[in-house]
Order: structure tokens, then C-alpha cells, then sequence
């Protein structure tokens, strides 16, 4: 009997998930090219800043900085945590009108190029253990935040279209999926934190 419970389960999870995907294949497929065109262009970016000296006054931008282990790691989850929650509660705001959709995707474009730009300059600023850090841990997580943020994305934008054609949206509202996933990121965060100090001493990415 539990066996067809679980069953029924994973269908209805199958069911919802790949709903999610046909609806919003359009919108996903858009948003996944121009974030992997915003990551290539950070990349080529910093590339054309060889000198170490110059990549680092470069990436001066406010919201990414480089630390060393020196600096209280609990400051450096806060300040993450601190720029994803405004990541989020911009793309909130974005979703609730069609005219403000450009603005959510330049955002996401934006964090994106970012992540490519600062990858590439930990590669050339430490070398192999740039690589490490940079490939084998930023990369991987930061490219997960960017996929949760681009979800987050479509279905709160998918309840404003619902509710504004129907009068009512049924399911999760939209403050309850905003807290869901910050703390999905919030995980995230903390996982690259740990590995960061367990891995590489030298840097720390604030993104």
C-alpha cells in the first residue's frame, strides 16, 4: 500500500515538473541562453585584462570583492546573503509586470556575467588553486543559485499571469516561494562557504 502511495507521488511530482517545463519552455530557454552569454562575456572580459593589477581594481564592483581567510567567515556568508535576497526580492518585483520582465533578465544576465568575470580572475590571480576553487566549487554553486533564481522567476511570474487572468492562482503564494528559495540558497551559501575554507584558504567569492 505505501509502495502505490510513493508511487502516486513521483507521478503527480513528474506530472508537475514536466507541466512547469512545457509552459515555460520559452521562457527558460531564453533566459538559459542569455545567462550562459552573460557568463562567456564576463569571461572574455576578463581575459582581455591579462595584468593581475588591473583585474583586480577592475572588479571593483560593490557587490563581488575578493577576501582572504583572514576576514570572519560569518561576515562573508551575511554579505552573500545579503546580495541574494536583493536578487530575489528584484526579480519578485519584476515578475509583477510584463513591462518589467526585461529588467529581471538583465539582472540575471548581470549576476551571470559577474560570475563569469570573477571566476576568471581568481584562475589568473592564484593560479592552480584558482582553478580548483574557481571550477571544482564557485562555479558549480553559483551557477545552481543562478537556475534556482531563474525558476523562482518563472513561477512567481507564471501566479501574476494566472491570477490576472483568473482572478485567483492556486498552490504556493508568492511570499511563501520567495522564503522557499532563499533558504534553498541560503543552503547553497553555506555549502560554499564550508568548502571554500575546507579547500582554498586564499579566496572567498562574494557574489
Amino acid at each position: 500500500m505505501k509502495a502505490y502511495k510513493y508511487v502516486g507521488k513521483y507521478s503527480n511530482f513528474k506530472y508537475t515538473v514536466l507541466s512547469f517545463l512545457r509552459v515555460n519552455k520559452v521562457r527558460i530557454f531564453v533566459l538559459c541562453f542569455f545567462t550562459i552569454l552573460g557568463l562567456l562575456t564576463g569571461i572574455f572580459t576578463a581575459v582581455k585584462y591579462l595584468n593581475g593589477t588591473e583585474l583586480f581594481n577592475f572588479n571593483n564592483y560593490g557587490i563581488t570583492q575578493f577576501a582572504n581567510g583572514n576576514i570572519a567567515t560569518t561576515e562573508l556568508f551575511f554579505k552573500r546573503f545579503l546580495s541574494y535576497t536583493c536578487f530575489l526580492f528584484i526579480l519578485l518585483i519584476c515578475s509583477l509586470s510584463a513591462f518589467l520582465l526585461p529588467i529581471g533578465c538583465f539582472v540575471i544576465v548581470y549576476r551571470s556575467y559577474l560570475l563569469g568575470l570573477n571566476i576568471t580572475i581568481i584562475v589568473v590571480l592564484y593560479g592552480f588553486g584558482g582553478i580548483l576553487s574557481a571550477i571544482v566549487i564557485i562555479l558549480p554553486i553559483q551557477l545552481c543559485m543562478l537556475v534556482f533564481a531563474c525558476l523562482f522567476y518563472c513561477m512567481v511570474r507564471n501566479r501574476c499571469i494566472i491570477k490576472k487572468k483568473y482572478g485567483k492562482a492556486v498552490g504556493l503564494n508568492t511570499i511563501l516561494l520567495f522564503l522557499i528559495f532563499l533558504v534553498l540558497l541560503s543552503i547553497l551559501n553555506l555549502l560554499e562557504t564550508i568548502l571554500l575554507i575546507l579547500f582554498s584558504g586564499q579566496v572567498i567569492l562574494i557574489i
